[in-house]
């Protein structure tokens, strides 16, 4: 399933962590894309996600339908990123 959203979905990821440069660390962004690099999408997610949740950034609602279109095009359990619906504005 994944590699069939391949594209879209490391075009998504990078997308959001592209939206959070101003907002996370720097060490943030350099990991996201790192795992973004080495095909470790569920990883880099995980990473946005997390960091969001942590550093209680908001986000719009379409960030938020973003990152659920891509943890559901990848199966991601709904419990390692949902919890970002309580970032949203």
């Amino acid at each position: 399933m994944i590699r069939k959203h391949f594209k879209t979905i490391n075009k998504t990821i990078l997308q959001l962590t592209t939206a959070m440069e101003d907002k996370l660390p720097g060490q943030d962004i350099e990991n996201i894309t790192e795992m973004l690099e080495n095909n470790e999408f569920g990883l880099a997610l995980d990473i946005l996600c997390t960091q969001i949740y942590e550093y209680d950034i908001k986000v719009d609602e379409q960030f938020y339908e973003d990152v659920k279109k891509v943890a559901e095009m990848m199966n991601i359990a709904k419990d390692s990123w949902e919890f970002i619906e309580e970032q949203v504005l």
